[in-house]
């Protein structure tokens, strides 16, 4: 029995006995020692009857389904319990100590059996009360956890949401370097294999620092630049205190799978995509910058990858965060704004 259910025991015990010592004392002339005797046996088959019958009810009511038994069940047990205070303390100062004459004892029957059904309602009250507290707690907790999973399996879905052309291409690159480059087709083989690795080895949960997601993204480049040659340049920017930031997984390479795409699949010429993080504010700006045809830009994609990272974003950091996009004339910007309260 926990601490509430002994307190709201011990209420209903004290309430009970108040109320028929002050029914006795209104109602029926008794001497001093008399009054005492009868509440004292009283008051104390009451405190027994109460600790026994949260049990009692709780075992009538496993297995109990429809309303009609729930009513009779609890009819004959509060029946029984009014019997037990009423005739038993009766027989117990009557009948075993001699301390009250039969008479007296029967009168004094009716209010502990009103006393009797009135603390069994209000234990039965209680034990619904707190059983229904129970389901609450439970179902907010089902809530919360069913909540948490579609979080994860979310975050889960767009993390692993890799995009599959590339993996084909990379395939593909590999399967003809093997003829032409078999020393290129092997080095590109050792690259996928430790991006594939770092993509789908990190928990779904983790955070990690940006420092390893720019290594990530460097095997990805290599892979590309393998496939495109030497016109694929990278540039990277970064203050000290931005290596260090925390972001999920996997978050910066749908944004630069696209600055790749837009920028060298219509071109032989050479292309420069820029990446940099810098402070702002409480917290740090991404920026990955790319050459980009907006004639062209438009028919190679549905903006999938933005708005795969765009609600990584906005599931891992609510809406403090920002991924904004603008042109300015041949080049594309993205910018994401990491918050501080996780940068840090």
């Amino acid at each position: 029995m926990n601490k509430e259910r002994l307190i709201y025991n011990l209420l209903i015990w004290g309430l009970m006995t108040v109320a028929y010592s002050g029914a006795v004392i209104f109602y029926y002339e008794l001497s001093i020692i008399d009054l005492w005797q009868d509440i004292g046996v009283f008051s104390l088959m009451l405190l027994s009857i109460n600790f026994s019958l949260w049990f009692a009810i709780r075992y009538m009511d496993v297995g109990v389904r429809h309303i009609t038994e729930i009513i009779i069940t609890h009819l004959v047990a509060s029946s029984l319990v009014a019997a037990i205070l009423s005739y038993g303390s009766r027989y117990m100062v009557v009948n075993v100590m001699g301390w009250l004459p039969e008479n007296t004892g029967q009168l004094l029957a009716l209010p502990k059996t009103f006393a009797g059904y009135f603390a069994y309602a209000l234990l039965l009250l209680h034990f619904y009360s707190h059983k229904f507290r129970e389901k609450l707690e439970k179902k907010e907790e089902e809530e919360l956890q069913l909540k948490e999973l579609l979080h994860e399996t979310e975050l889960n879905l767009l993390k692993f949401q890799l995009n599959p052309h590339f993996i084909f291409n990379s395939l593909n690159s590999i399967s003809s370097l093997t003829i032409t480059n078999p020393e290129k087709a092997r080095d590109m083989v050792v690259k996928l294999s430790g991006f594939l690795r770092y993509s789908l080895g990190k928990d779904k949960a983790d955070l990690i620092d940006l420092e390893e997601e720019i290594h990530n993204l460097r095997l990805f480049a290599d892979i590309e630049r393998i496939r495109f040659g030497d016109r694929l340049h990278i540039v990277e920017e970064f203050s000290d205190q931005c290596l260090k930031v925390k972001l999920p997984p996997m978050i910066l390479q749908p944004l630069i799978e696209n600055a790749i795409k837009f920028s060298t699949y219509d071109t032989l010429e050479e292309v420069k995509i820029s990446l940099s993080c810098k402070p702002r504010g409480e917290g740090v700006l991404i920026s990955i910058k790319n050459p980009y045809d907006p004639f062209e830009g438009s028919s190679k994609g549905k903006g999938i990858g933005l708005k795969n990272v765009r609600q990584r974003l906005r599931l891992v950091y609510g809406s403090e965060s920002e991924l904004i996009t603008e042109t300015q004339r041949e080049f594309f910007i993205v910018r994401m704004y990491i918050p501080k309260g996780v940068a840090n």
